[in-house]
Formats: structure tokens, C-alpha cells, sequence
């Protein structure tokens, strides 16, 4: 990749967080910061190969599916790392596709909802949401970035951006599950 093309994608990606970040404060689904661990985050790079296989088809009739749904699969990590990591961190691809497979692509969403996070009608309606609002602000990010459709660069600021919607909803479950960033004194 040209240099000029990483350090563009860079700042994209630095502009992404931070409007994604205002929001999901403003929506209480964050408090002002990033949850992350090198668990989850390392997982990425074996989902996005199959991700991107069956999110690309979907960018021209579905957007906010493509984008959203890392989203979700953030989500599902995030629970999946909480409550039996020693089994899903090991094959994370096959993780992605379980998923997938039980009711499809298209459906994956409701999956997670109803089986991964166990979220009741109430819970799911508000969660999916969040998601579709935060999978339009990154779908009019992309929108304003005015670069041509079906280039490399065009995939790269996609790629960029679900990566982003996967690590927030890998940030909004930790933070539903009680997760917090707190200063630890090596001396105790």
C-alpha cells in the first residue's frame, strides 16, 4: 500500500473512533472510553478473511448489514471471551462461522441476540438499535470520504471500518458485563 494511503487510513480510522466514541457515550452504551483486550482484538484478523466474504455481496443492497453486523460479531466475541474463552478463543473462524451457519448471513443478528447474549425483546429492539444508528455514522463517514466505489482504497476504508465496529462492540459488551479500566498499583 502507498504510504500516503496508511497514513490517510490512519486518521480515517482516528476520526471513526472518536465520532464512534461520542455517540455511544451520549448513548450510555460507553463511558468515554475504548474497552478493548488483546484477546478479543487478536481474534480479528482470523474472522475478517470470512467476514469480508460475506459482508462485501451485501455493501450495495445492505449497507448498514455489512457494516453492523461486525458490529454484532463484536458483541458475540466479547460475551463468547467472558464466558468460556479456554474454547472460543482457540478457533475463533469456526466461532464466526457457528454463528453464521445457525440461521444464515442475513440472520445473523438475531442470533446473537437471542442465543449469544440471551437479551430479551426489550433488550434485543434497543441493542440492534444502537447498532443500526452507530452503522449509519460510520456509513456516512464513509459516504464523506468521497473516494470511488470498487477500488482498493474504497475496500481499505471499508476493512478500516468494520474493524472499528467490531472493537465497539467488543467495548460495548465488556462494558455491559461490568468491565472497567482501573489503574492496578504493582506494589499490592
Amino acid at each position: 500500500m502507498i504510504p500516503e494511503n496508511l497514513n490517510y487510513l490512519k486518521l480515517y480510522e482516528e476520526r471513526l473512533e472518536q465520532t464512534l466514541l461520542k455517540h455511544c457515550t451520549d448513548q450510555g452504551t460507553l463511558d468515554g472510553k475504548l474497552l478493548s483486550t488483546p484477546d478479543i482484538d487478536g481474534c480479528w484478523m482470523a474472522l475478517a478473511p470470512e467476514y469480508l466474504a460475506d459482508a462485501v455481496p451485501e455493501i450495495a443492497d445492505y449497507p448498514l448489514v455489512a457494516l453492523g453486523w461486525a458490529m454484532f460479531l463484536g458483541l458475540a466475541m466479547a460475551k463468547l471471551w467472558d464466558t468460556d474463552w479456554a474454547t472460543y478463543g482457540k478457533t475463533p473462524a469456526e466461532t464466526y462461522r457457528q454463528m453464521r451457519n445457525h440461521r444464515g448471513f442475513d440472520c445473523m443478528d438475531e442470533y446473537i441476540l437471542e442465543e449469544v447474549l440471551r437479551l430479551d425483546e426489550e433488550n434485543a429492539r434497543r441493542l440492534t438499535a444502537h447498532v443500526q444508528r452507530c452503522a449509519q455514522t460510520v456509513e456516512t463517514a464513509i459516504r464523506k470520504e468521497e473516494v470511488e466505489p470498487s477500488t482498493p482504497l474504497a475496500f481499505n476504508i471499508f476493512t478500516t471500518s468494520i474493524n472499528v465496529l467490531y472493537r465497539f462492540g467488543a467495548a460495548i459488551e465488556l462494558q455491559a458485563l461490568g468491565y472497567r479500566f482501573e489503574r492496578i498499583d504493582p506494589k499490592e
